[in-house]
């Protein structure tokens, strides 16, 4: 379940702080109580309060897709570099696709701390092993959902296919929390 009114950044710098993540505290010309509403890292999939994550490394085109964030209406913007002269709040970390994740999970109320979670892993099988699994809890009446490149469920909603083999971070975690609330 997604936080109604957003996440402050005072919570998420918070977080990342004690994972070891956060490099520099925010500047003190934006206020910690800024919220973000969504977490993303493309920035074509942006919307106002969004917390846009750099996943581009420290180039040109990074920083111009910060700039085209800042503009777009995000909230705050996260990269392993420094944003001078940002427009927005802007938090810098060691590590931005474990930061990305971590703020996908703040954001939708840490679901998987909310469930008994099961990852399966290898090359070739994964799907089927996934879908055996899910008819073995069917049969034993025991809820659950699934995620997998073939399809996913949320309690009794229609499966539907994929393109990627694992959903990324923002989106596996909105999942997660539909699952934690079916």
């Amino acid at each position: 379940m997604m936080a109604k009114h957003g996440i402050e950044l005072a919570e998420l710098a918070s977080r990342l702080s004690n994972r070891g993540l956060r490099r520099v505290p925010l500047d003190p010309a934006f206020s910690t109580s800024t919220r973000f509403t969504g977490v993303v890292f493309d920035a074509a999939h942006l919307k106002a309060g969004d917390l846009w994550v750099n996943l581009h490394g420290d180039s040109g085109e990074a920083r111009d897709l910060m700039r085209q964030a800042e503009n777009s209406g995000a909230a705050a913007t996260m990269a392993e570099f420094p944003r001078p002269a940002a427009r927005v709040p802007h938090l810098r970390v060691t590590d931005p696709r474990l930061a990305l994740s971590l703020a996908s999970a703040l954001l939708h109320g840490e679901p998987s701390g909310r469930l008994a979670v099961a990852g399966i892993t290898g090359t070739v099988g994964k799907s089927t092993t996934a879908c055996m699994a899910a008819r073995c809890l069917d049969f034993a009446g025991i809820p659950h959902g699934i995620s997998s490149s073939a399809a996913w469920r949320i309690g009794d909603e229609v499966c539907q296919e994929e393109d990627l083999t694992t959903a990324d971070a923002p989106e596996q975690h909105r999942r997660l929390a539909a699952m934690a609330a079916a």
